[in-house]
């Protein structure tokens, strides 16, 4: 088995020196929802525990310093009285290191620092949907209230503490945003607020206490993209541009030179690296490859700076791939998600239907069209994707295999079976999909699941308005 590149995983010890690979900085918080199933427990670990009452710093078991989970903001918080001094601190979850986040939402991410210069009651947040671990002091809670906030689950508009206009800023260029397609066709106003209260709050033009800001969602399901400066404290509010793709995606691994490149394990090869299909929004490529046993992952932009491995993990171990004879694989890797996978380990399904071209795709009953793709990154054969990009009407859909016709399923999980009908039942609705690889059944839900559901929990955006989750 290859050594490289170097899987980082948690070691159950603080991350007092570690040499990190930082993330690829785009300036926009990715839409994104959790990609692990939802924690039990979240706590508050590092230098800092012990000021609290637990018997020694770095226990992720301790309960003194544990936050609680906000069923209407969707955020787990709790306010902490620390003393002055400086402490570092990660989340970690299910009361051990097997799951942890750090600075930048990293996973097995490096401390947190926070420094007091006096007692201070400090309030600290996490979001699972982000992985965002920040606190009061380190960062600045900026929300958006505005009287579009029902749309997004809150109890009420105009509520400064609704962590569900949440502007947050994962890796701390300074930049606060907050994408949805939640809000119907409308002109709407909103301001900024800081720390959940209209004590401090910035309106037109960055003024304190300042007028409200305008602005107009064009139609129904239109992705929004609320950003906010703090230096300046301007606030803006527009329909959202596309996503920043990589420059390159390479598929580098035991593999590469069958396939023409002069070494293994090269990143920079241009024989291996995918192509990006704008339509599907996803990269993709075939090879014939012999026999045998190899291993892959995908690389970032000719370097092993960003790279992707088993269940769409950043650094994470390498993929096997075993043919028993000559065979084209055809490979695929998803940014909005990071799952890199080929369609000969995994079943490539996606969900054609009557619905398809409000998802982007050129025309309806496509089932080539991975934007209905529906994802399975931890391999437990659950498949499946959600979208808010639905007008309300009456649809139908069926699963396909390998972005074709020649295998598909019906009602019953038939093969070649009855269309599979469902109902949107308002514009924007949040739309399930979850499609079973053993019994091919697939059920389509339009009443959604609550945040911190634990069928919703694992899940990735696939495009701003739609997410995948298993």
């Amino acid at each position: 088995m290859s050594l490289w590149p170097i899987r980082l995983s948690a070691t159950g010890a603080p991350l007092r020196s570690l040499i990190l690979i930082s993330a690829c900085s785009t300036g926009v918080l990715p839409a994104r929802a959790a990609d692990t199933p939802a924690p039990a427990r979240v706590t508050v670990a590092g230098s800092l525990q012990s000021e609290l009452g637990c018997p020694a710093d770095w226990q992720p078991e301790c309960a003194s310093s544990r936050l609680v989970f906000d069923a209407e903001d969707g955020v787990w918080q709790a306010g902490l009285a620390l003393s002055a001094g400086s402490y570092e601190y990660k989340a970690a979850l299910n009361d051990s290191w097997g799951e942890n986040y750090g600075q930048n939402a990293e996973r097995n991410g490096a401390n947190i620092p926070l420094a007091l210069t006096a007692p201070t009651s400090v309030k600290f947040y996490y979001d699972h949907e982000t992985h965002w671990i920040a606190d009061d002091r380190g960062r600045v809670i900026a929300t958006a209230p505005g009287n579009f906030q029902s749309f997004l689950g809150c109890t009420s508009n105009w509520d400064p503490a609704c962590l569900r206009s949440w502007l947050q800023d994962p890796d701390g260029d300074g930049s606060y945003a907050l994408r949805t397609r939640a809000i119907p066709a409308g002109s709407y106003e909103a301001k900024v607020a800081i720390r959940e209260s209209w004590a401090e709050n910035y309106g037109q033009g960055g003024v304190p206490n300042g007028a409200n800001i305008s602005f107009t969602v064009p139609a129904d399901c239109t992705e929004m993209l609320f950003r906010y400066d703090p230096t300046t404290h301007l606030l803006s509010v527009q329909p959202a541009p596309p996503a920043p793709q990589p420059g390159s995606v390479t598929i580098a691994g035991s593999l590469q030179s069958e396939l023409g490149c002069a070494g293994d394990w090269d990143p920079s090869c241009a024989a291996t690296q995918l192509g990006f299909d704008a339509e599907d929004g996803v990269w993709q490529a075939a090879y014939g490859l012999p026999s045998g046993s190899h291993e892959y992952k995908a690389a970032l932009n000719g370097s092993w700076d960003e790279n992707y491995g088993q269940n769409a993990e950043r650094n994470g171990a390498n993929i096997p791939l075993s043919l028993g004879a000559p065979a084209s694989v055809k490979f695929y890797y998803h940014h909005a998600t990071h799952w890199v996978t080929d369609d000969r380990n995994r079943a490539i399904a996606t969900a054609p239907g009557s619905y398809q071209t409000h998802l982007g795709c050129s025309g309806n009953w496509d089932p080539a069209c991975l934007r209905s793709w529906l994802q399975d990154p931890d391999g437990d054969g659950l498949y499946s994707f959600s979208t808010r990009a639905l007008p309300a009407g009456t649809y139908e859909v069926k699963a396909a295999i390998g972005e074709s016709w020649a295998e598909n399923y019906g009602q019953g999980g038939q093969p070649n079976g009855a269309n599979i009908p469902f109902t949107v039942p308002t514009a924007c609705a949040e739309t399930i999909f979850l499609y079973n690889a053993a019994s091919h059944l697939l059920s389509v839900s339009t009443t959604g699941a609550p945040r911190g559901d634990l069928r919703k929990a694992r899940a990735h955006w696939l495009t701003p308005d739609t997410i995948a989750w298993n």
